[in-house]
């Protein structure tokens, strides 16, 4: 027992010690009112350098599902590729993006010159599409990720931690760097002091320190007393045998 409490507190062991990483849960937003109020803005990269670029921004419209890339890599293949994201068919919304946007879906380049047998009024065609946007209600999204949520209950008042080093590691060398002071807490980032500059990082990359507890001031006192009535028991004792094996001479 006391092996491992004392492997549990040792630095290195804990750098070198992987068990379990953190895997918060993630945050659930609130369905939009109306099409296009929401948009989701991620920057995707570092990609394959093409005319000085690595990264490109990408925009998905929440209420439609309607994905948009601004072509900064200078990608021809990106239009191909966003036509068929949008025309495709999403089981959770019963309808493609490109429905929910222009009321149809987009026709595809081998649908051009097949012909159209349906013929619809203008003015009826508007009055339908109208009514289609009326009767729209959002839809909430669904999780495909089977990820277990494990989070350490030491994390919310520990002083120090380490940080998960995401890359390729040499041999030997430690998966974690630390420990680092913590100065502030978010739900999902703490800012922690690395060399002299406060950082923010995920809670995802985050392992608490286990360190010994100190003890009290009146937890010191008791053990200095018990420590000194031991000693004076064992000085009683040592007289007591010394006498009994004079009496016996």
């Amino acid at each position: 027992m006391g092996t491992k409490i004392k492997k549990k507190q040792c630095i290195n062991y804990q750098k070198s010690k992987v068990s379990r990483q953190v895997k918060s849960p993630k945050d659930d937003f609130s369905l939009p009112s109306a099409r296009f109020s929401h948009v989701h803005l991620d920057v995707v990269g570092p990609l394959p350098p093409f005319k000085g670029y690595k990264y490109c921004l990408t925009e998905v419209y929440r209420f439609t599902r309607w994905p948009e890339i601004q072509q900064s890599v200078g990608l021809k293949k990106i239009p191909t590729i966003l036509l068929g994201i949008h025309t495709a068919f999403k089981e959770d919304i019963n309808a493609s993006s490109a429905e929910l946007v222009y009321g149809s879906n987009l026709r595809l380049p081998g649908q051009f010159l097949q012909a159209n047998s349906v013929k619809t009024e203008p003015s009826g065609f508007l009055d339908l599409l109208r009514q289609h946007f009326r009767d729209l209600r959002p839809v909430a999204a669904s999780s495909h990720s089977s990820v277990q949520i494990f989070v350490y209950k030491e994390l919310v008042n520990c002083s120090h931690m380490f940080v998960r080093r995401d890359a390729v590691n040499r041999p030997l060398q430690q998966p974690y760097d630390g420990a680092f002071q913590v100065l502030q807490r978010k739900e999902k980032a703490y800012k922690i002091q690395v060399k002299d500059k406060p950082i923010w990082i995920s809670l995802n990359r985050l392992k608490p320190v286990f360190r010994f507890k100190e003890p009290s001031a009146s937890v010191s006192n008791d053990i200095t007393r018990r420590a000194g009535k031991a000693r004076a028991l064992g000085a009683i004792a040592r007289r007591c045998k010394i006498n009994e094996s004079v009496s016996g001479i």
